[in-house]
């Protein structure tokens, strides 16, 4: 139990840290999140592009 705890926190803190980068660095933050989304879409085969996309255009401030 602990160490699932631990690996949560863990997790919590990564995700607590890119947070603050995409703020900090929007411009950025964008063009990672555009690299990403082409590796997903590739490891997946396309199955998932249509929910991919639209999280790649929340991020970028666009409608989804």
């Amino acid at each position: 139990m602990l160490g699932k705890l631990r690996k949560l926190v863990i997790l919590v803190g990564l995700v607590e840290g890119a947070r603050r980068f995409a703020k900090a660095n929007p411009e950025a933050a964008a063009k990672i999140a555009v690299q990403v989304a082409g590796l997903l879409d590739n490891l997946t085969k396309g199955k998932f592009h249509d929910q991919i996309d639209g999280v790649v255009r929340k991020l970028q401030g666009g409608e989804a």
